[in-house]
């Protein structure tokens, strides 16, 4: 409460000088100049948990407008889009945009949900990172499926309404990457899919119909970590045109068995040769660390790791902060001397493009003086399809050779 007094009494001079405002805020809350100068927050909003920066609230709760002033640097670039948006209307659509495609569509998103379309439901569901308002509210009255929060049993995360109309095969397509994704609600809330991840399914799929257009008679092998329901991993083994010469091996690894599961419907309801996809319940680094010593290359690695887990037989915890480094320091020893790409992609809201990309750049670093080509890095943002607001919902970096 004093912080926020605190802080209420410099507003004003946020508008002639942001630094100002944000020394204030590190020297009443922050003391040591090698903390960070971020503030975490707590609340419940709408029946769904949230969180949220000091300075994201004071941001939102007290200044007049957002594009009459310039936002603090200390914020991250991905919160400042998420903050424009909330104060200032839609942001610019970032480089990894994804409109809508096959039946998925995002309509609109706001109030800590999201309103999208799977074929004919529409579904709402939770979004901590929507903090903003929605913008097409009449919308909104239209749901076929929603994720309610609301509970009286403190022990249930929550519960879907609408069940009765969700079939039996719900299934939708991604025409652009000749996948489709078998449905289903979760009590996590999510329905087996990251849409945003579409338009790094579509990168896949091209830079491995490069690779294969030169290489003759090759093996093309991919690792896909975190693997989840297996996008990627379609993306990847669909790649090849049948008239190729080149063959391909991909191992989807994920901690969850039940995850891996859902990834083999998937290839089922996608048509994928199941001679081409190696299936691994395990822990990530439990693996990768086997492969390393095993010897096994791969010329194509993706990961998205989440910023908790809990997987493999040992149930072995996995934090982003503190294990991503190790993960970094692998990526040399698993490429192949005939590298084709690496994918890294985020969710986060620490962790912004620029980070990843460094990370990224610093652990191939002789890799990049050796093959060539640059880490191309940006945002997963989410169009809306009906001039809703648009939805960032990620960072990824990502790595080719030079042809």
């Amino acid at each position: 409460r004093r912080l926020v007094k605190a802080a209420q009494l410099h507003i004003r001079r946020l508008h002639e000088a942001p630094q100002s405002f944000t020394a204030s805020l590190n020297s009443i809350g922050q003391p040591s100049p090698t903390r960070s100068p971020y503030l975490s927050m707590r609340g419940y909003r709408g029946g769904s948990q949230f969180r949220m920066t000091l300075l994201d609230y004071l941001f939102l709760s007290l200044a007049p407008s957002a594009s009459s002033f310039v936002l603090p640097s200390v914020l991250s670039p991905t919160r400042h889009h998420m903050l424009l948006q909330a104060g200032a209307g839609r942001p610019r659509a970032g480089t990894g945009r994804v409109a809508a495609c096959g039946d998925y569509s995002l309509i609109d998103c706001g109030d800590l949900k999201r309103l999208e379309k799977f074929g004919e439901l529409t579904v709402c569901r939770p979004c901590p990172s929507a903090i903003w308002q929605p913008r097409k509210g009449d919308l909104w009255k239209s749901i076929d499926l929603e994720f309610s929060t609301r509970s009286a049993d403190a022990s249930k995360r929550g519960s879907w309404e609408g069940m009765e109309q969700v079939p039996a095969d719900w299934s939708i397509s991604f025409e652009e990457v000749d996948i489709r994704f078998s449905l289903a609600p979760s009590d996590q809330g999510q329905i087996g899919i990251f849409p945003e991840q579409k338009s790094n399914w579509k990168w896949i799929r091209e830079t491995m119909r490069r690779r294969g257009s030169h290489d003759e008679d090759g093996l093309l092998r991919v690792l896909n970590g975190f693997a989840y329901t297996g996008g990627s991993t379609l993306a990847a083994a669909k790649s090849l045109p049948s008239s190729s010469s080149s063959s391909l091996s991909v191992v989807h690894l994920d901690g969850s068995k039940s995850a891996i599961q859902w990834a083999k419907r998937n290839a089922e309801v996608s048509a994928v040769d199941s001679e081409t996809i190696r299936w691994i319940s395990e822990d990530v680094m439990t693996f990768v660390e086997r492969e390393i010593k095993r010897g096994n290359k791969y010329e194509g690695l993706i990961f998205d790791p989440p910023a908790f887990g809990r997987g493999g037989k040992n149930s072995k915890i996995w934090k982003l902060d503190s294990d991503f480094s190790k993960l970094m320091q692998t990526l040399p020893l698993l490429l192949s001397p005939r590298p084709a790409f690496i994918l890294l992609s985020c969710h986060d809201p620490k962790w912004t493009q620029f980070r990843l990309k460094r990370e990224l750049e610093s652990a191939i670093a002789d890799i990049l003086r050796q093959h060539g080509g640059k880490v191309d890095a940006g945002e997963m943002v989410m169009r809306s399809s009906v001039g809703g607001n648009d939805l960032p919902a990620g960072v990824y970096a990502r790595w080719q050779p030079e042809t």
